[in-house]
């Protein structure tokens, strides 16, 4: 039985009219005004005074401000402004990357590659919910990562509706080469030139090669040195490559004894052979080498676990050479940083030259190899070897991308310097620590005036920032290292 409308009767208006007519007809004129002021008075802030991020996305909370006064809309309306601008500086960085990369990238955010007039291998939101939906196979993308023929990813969070199995590939395959602002760059690792083998395991599949990345160039290693073995396995059709593996690396004397023994599931559990297909997949395993170990040669030995149960008995399948170096292990026992890394010969004597422990500080990260060159970054510089040729990068740059409407300090008194290539100054006590500290050769000239930044006041160089507290105090140099791989708070460099 439905509903029948009833138009309103002579009755209702008359009701309607005298309720409002017991409100004086003077007040509608305040009271609405008033209401939509009062209104107007409370808003949520668009952006972040912090981060370079929409309000409440890094702060998990929005709490309501005033509209007017120091934290007011035309306050929110300047850091939007400059958001902005930053952003567009670091997007023009990004650019440069992508197209020197030459083949579609893998991002979170498709424009970085759009904005360069390059293919994305993933539309991150639209592919996951494909993929959920069982319409979408990801396994010819996890093939290209495992392999690293994915030339470059860049991305504003690892995580950001990204696959586990993506995920772990990344942080296996794939190691993170600073960023550019908010963007971490990662990049393949350069597994080393390949070598033949063959060895089949029952109920697995076979190795069919293997790759030693080269140290600082060279075959030779040294004591705590990460030695990164690379395992090229293929799917051998009769075994069906059902179930999970474990990859078994040991490494042994002349004389067999085992001295240390390593285990990491299959591709990290990311893709079991049962989706490679025919492809010959990639498998990095890498074997930290005690730090007093002598210099002989030793041995690299193999073998596939499942359940438990070796498939088949450790086989050798390369020799690698120990000598003494001059690269050394840095960092232990000063507390200062997570864990300590191996520093090859050629970074080792850079990092000697620009001051030791006094100038670029503890390192931060194992050496990287990439294709053509090998980065290690420390807690107050980056440095790049390039063949024979070590090269520090400019961190002071690239830091300063990131920066958002810094306002200028108020100058003080003091010497002066001003830098032609740069038209710039350094002056006061930032020029006194630059000139009793290396100058140019340690910092480059500046590239910023004299910045208020939180509760500094900074000037950035070339390849530093130079820091000294709002209300006096000693000038020091910033932890560009850090910000550069963004570890935030002194967390550990996600790879190897």
């Amino acid at each position: 039985m439905g509903t029948r409308y009833r138009a309103p009767t002579t009755d209702d208006r008359r009701l309607s009219f005298s309720i409002l007519g017991r409100v004086p007809s003077g007040w509608f004129s305040v009271l609405v005004p008033l209401l939509v002021i009062g209104a107007l008075l409370r808003y949520y802030p668009l952006w972040s005074e912090t981060y370079l991020k929409p309000y409440g996305m890094i702060e998990k909370a929005n709490p309501p401000r005033v509209a007017f006064g120091q934290y007011g809309v035309w306050r929110d309306l300047t850091r939007e402004r400059d958001i902005l601008a930053t952003l567009g500086g670091i997007n023009a960085a990004l650019v440069g990357e992508v197209r020197a990369a030459g083949a579609p990238i893998f991002t979170d955010v498709p424009g970085v590659a759009a904005q360069a007039g390059q293919l994305a291998r993933l539309q991150a939101f639209e592919h996951r919910q494909l993929l959920d939906a069982g319409r979408w196979d990801q396994r010819p993308l996890l093939r290209d990562l495992a392999n690293g023929r994915v030339p470059l990813v860049v991305l504003d969070y690892l995580g950001n509706w990204l696959t586990p199995e993506m995920i772990a590939l990344i942080t296996h395959r794939y190691a993170q080469d600073g960023s550019r602002g908010t963007y971490d760059i990662y990049r393949p690792v350069d597994p080393g030139p390949p070598a033949a083998a063959d060895l089949a395991f029952p109920d697995g599949p076979r190795l069919v090669g293997y790759h030693l990345a080269l140290s600082a160039g060279r075959p030779i290693y040294g004591g705590g040195e990460t030695v990164l073995l690379t395992l090229d396995w293929r799917l051998d059709p009769p075994n069906g490559g059902e179930g999970s593996y474990e990859v078994v690396a040991q490494l042994t004397d002349e004389q067999g004894s085992v001295l240390l023994e390593t285990t990491r599931p299959l591709l990290y559990g990311a893709l079991p052979p049962a989706d490679w297909g025919d492809e010959v997949l990639q498998h990095l395993q890498p074997i930290t080498l005690p730090p007093e170990l002598p210099a002989v040669t030793y041995h690299l030995a193999v073998t596939l676990r499942a359940s438990g149960r070796d498939l088949a008995p450790v086989r050798t399948i390369a020799p690698i050479v120990v000598e003494e170096q001059g690269g050394r292990v840095l960092g232990e026992g000063r507390g200062e940083t997570l864990q300590p890394y191996f520093v090859p010969t050629p970074l080792l004597d850079a990092w000697r030259q620009l001051g030791g422990y006094d100038g670029p500080g503890d390192p931060l990260m194992p050496a990287a190899p990439f294709d053509g060159y090998t980065v290690q970054c420390f807690a107050r510089a980056c440095l790049r070897l390039d063949g024979d040729v070590v090269q520090r990068l400019p961190l002071g740059e690239l830091a300063h991308l990131g920066d958002a409407g810094l306002q200028a300090a108020p100058l003080v008194a003091g010497d002066e310097q001003r830098f032609p290539e740069t038209g710039l100054s350094l002056r006061g006590p930032f020029l006194g620590y630059w000139r009793a500290n290396g100058g140019i050769d340690a910092f480059g000239p500046p590239i910023t005036g004299e910045l208020v930044r939180s509760d500094r006041i900074v000037q950035y160089t070339r390849y530093a920032r130079l820091e000294r507290p709002l209300d006096g105090g000693a000038v020091r140099p910033g932890r560009l290292g850090e910000e550069f791989l963004r570890l935030p708070g002194g967390g550990a460099y996600g790879w190897p």
